[in-house]
């Protein structure tokens, strides 16, 4: 009997030693990713703002790509957005200060006949009165930016514009060959009032006399093979004369000399994938941010990548999560090293309707 007792406490012993070894399962729960950053704003009027600028903490612009596209502005740093103009499309919008800007855009009525305008539109009180200065309805208007406080670029299918007086008198700076499906030039940034870069749907080319001439550096491996591709080099931005990056709707390409040569970033430290990244900034000259998802259309993995190597590599460091909602970020703008903004949604679809919340999320101290 003695013998059974012993057996039976063994077992026990064994039991209770082989219960303490068994992990308990993961809680695969999202957790709440935007505890660390302030939400400004919030909208719930199915709005996609695609594009953010900021002149400073107080004033910036955004478009929105819902239905109409609508320009917006806000004077108290996101927490309220007011339409200043409804436009068929819009290519590009720079400001050079609170009241300049200039906007390349398609505009229509919104009964008919519908007549539609293409061309470059300036303002000179900060959005509330646009003028149409540079209107040709052969051309396919693409970018438009500032390089000093008077002179302006905007690029089309076929050629590059410049105004020296800001929009009363043009001139043609270069005609472009390499136009495919009708798209020549698709953006165009001046690092400088001198040094300037403009893309095409398959090169890169460069200015160092503030737009006199222009001379072809390097040819980027973009997909071109159709009208679909040609149509999803988006957007360049320069941080300075050296470090430069170009979006499309099928990735990012970063550049540390120039534009000489560009790739890819890699992203490192995460082992599942495919990742989209479509929209990116500087912080500095080394540390960049990038906004992405894990595929296509898989909204719920979206997040903030994080890059301190001039975009050669990047992890993704915030996956934008609330309450178990993932959201899907739209646009990132960094005003300085350590001020910043970021636009996201998060669409809810029921039998009969269908609602995007979009937050306004603002760091003082970088991305985390």
């Amino acid at each position: 009997m003695r013998l059974v007792w012993l057996i039976f406490i063994l077992l026990f012993f064994a039991c209770t030693k082989e219960k303490e070894n068994i992990k308990e399962p993961i809680n695969l729960t999202p957790k709440n990713t935007l505890t660390n950053q302030e939400i400004i704003s919030r909208d719930t009027n199915f709005r996609l703002f695609k594009e953010l600028f900021f002149l400073n903490e107080k004033v910036g612009y955004s478009i929105d790509i819902g239905g109409w596209i609508e320009v917006f502005k806000t004077s108290d740093g996101g927490k309220s957005w007011t339409v200043l103009l409804e436009t068929q499309d819009a290519f590009g919008m720079d400001f050079v200060s609170e009241d300049k800007g200039i906007l390349s855009a398609r505009m229509s009525s919104h009964s008919p006949p519908f007549e539609y305008s293409f061309g470059a539109y300036q303002t000179f009180n900060g959005g509330q009165l646009w003028n149409g200065i540079s209107v040709d309805s052969t051309l396919s208007y693409s970018d438009c930016t500032w390089s000093d406080e008077s002179t302006i670029f905007v690029s089309t299918s076929h050629n590059i514009l410049r105004s020296k007086d800001m929009g009363i008198t043009w001139d043609t700076v270069m005609y472009f060959s390499d136009s495919i499906f009708g798209y020549g030039v698709r953006s165009i940034s001046f690092a400088n009032k001198n040094i300037g870069y403009a893309v095409s749907v398959k090169n890169v080319y460069k200015t160092i006399n503030g737009g006199d001439s222009w001379y072809l550096i390097s040819h980027p491996n973009f997909p071109i093979d159709t009208l679909r591709d040609a149509l999803w080099v988006r957007n360049l931005s320069f941080y300075d004369e050296h470090h430069g990056l170009i979006s499309t709707e099928k990735g990012l390409y970063v550049t540390n000399d120039g534009g000489i040569s560009w790739n890819a970033p890699t992203i490192v430290g995460i082992n599942s994938g495919p990742h989209n990244l479509y929209q990116g900034c500087y912080a500095n000259a080394t540390t960049m941010y990038f906004i992405g998802n894990k595929g296509i259309s898989n909204s719920i993995d979206g997040g903030i990548y994080k890059s301190i190597d001039g975009g050669l590599s990047c992890t993704l460091i915030n996956e934008f999560i609330e309450d178990d909602h993932g959201y899907e970020p739209y646009s990132i703008f960094m005003l300085d090293e350590n001020i910043g903004y970021v636009s996201a949604g998060h669409t809810i679809i029921s039998f009969d309707h269908a609602s995007t919340n979009v937050i306004f999320v603002k760091t003082t101290s970088g991305w985390k």
